[in-house]
């Protein structure tokens, strides 16, 4: 794997970090495009974007001391909190969602309007975001495997010498298909406000649910804690992910992020259930649809 991708003098660049900054670059352009598409502020574009990436880290990092790494946190505050590390989806989202809001309301735009819009922007940003995770072998892989497309990341930030399930991959796939499903053609249609929004937290949902099975945040810090223990390194690597297995699903055999995308896919029901029946908002000059 590609923790780092190239050097400009003292300046690294990391593999994350590119590609948490092209989804930012492609999700601000196709932002525009829908605003002016609506014929709404182009500009709000830059300031949405600036607040969806600000709280999106904020709230990750947050998200991450509070409920992953509180005795990290207790040992070594400024370490955890400023480390390239620990950044998760749903804490993320919550923040994301908090700052965008405080922008849009101060624009004085409709909130549900800007979240429909944004819904399968935030869907493909997520891919953009898990290739990151990919290139850089941060961890979120999943349990080893002897599937044909088993990959090791021995170099990754979090390396395994383990042949394990290249989870990264699977996210990429399953988001880009919901992408292309609401982009589309969700999108093309005449929809209700917050239909698309609905649509968007169902795809997430579903697909969070489904890749959390062959994916172990926690196995990152078993392996820390197993990796000197006597033995071979992938001997130490195969019970620390029999270990994170278990911590994995503590939630009555789910994870705490499947519990929270059963969460999502609720809340998208429930605004498609509210929503769907309002009369739907027309495209003005219905330009590029």
């Amino acid at each position: 794997m590609y923790p780092e991708l190239f050097k400009i003098g003292p300046i690294t660049v990391y593999s994350y970090g590119a590609m948490l900054a092209c989804a930012f670059i492609v999700g601000a352009w196709l932002f525009r495009r829908e605003l002016r598409r609506w014929n709404l502020p182009e500009d709000l574009a830059d300031r949405v974007a600036l607040a969806a990436m600000f709280g999106g880290i904020i709230g990750a990092k947050l998200y991450f001391v509070a409920l992953e790494a509180p005795d990290e946190f207790a040992a070594e505050p400024l370490n955890t909190l400023f480390s390239g590390a620990g950044l998760t989806f749903y804490g993320g989202l919550a923040g994301a969602v908090l700052f965008v809001w405080l922008v849009v309301r101060r624009a004085k735009v409709s909130f549900l309007h800007v979240a429909d819009l944004l819904g399968p922007i935030l869907v493909l940003g997520y891919a953009f975001g898990r290739a990151g995770c990919f290139l850089s072998g941060d961890g979120d892989y999943g349990p080893p495997t002897n599937l044909p497309w088993g990959m090791s990341f021995p170099n990754g930030t979090v390396p395994t010498v383990l042949t394990v399930h290249p989870t990264p991959l699977y996210e990429i796939g399953l988001c880009l298909v919901g992408f292309g499903y609401l982009w589309f053609v969700l999108r093309r249609r005449t929809l209700a406000p917050g239909v698309m929004l609905a649509a968007t937290f169902l795809a997430m949902g579903v697909e969070r649910f489904i890749t959390e099975f062959w994916r172990f945040d926690s196995g990152v810090y078993a392996m820390y804690a197993y990796a000197n223990g006597g033995t071979s390194l992938a001997e130490s690597q195969r019970v620390a992910f029999e270990i994170a297995t278990k911590a994995h699903f503590a939630f009555a055999g789910l994870s705490l992020a499947q519990v929270l995308s059963v969460g999502l896919v609720v809340a998208g029901v429930l605004i498609l259930l509210v929503q769907r029946r309002k009369p739907a908002r027309e495209i003005p000059a219905a330009v590029g649809r």
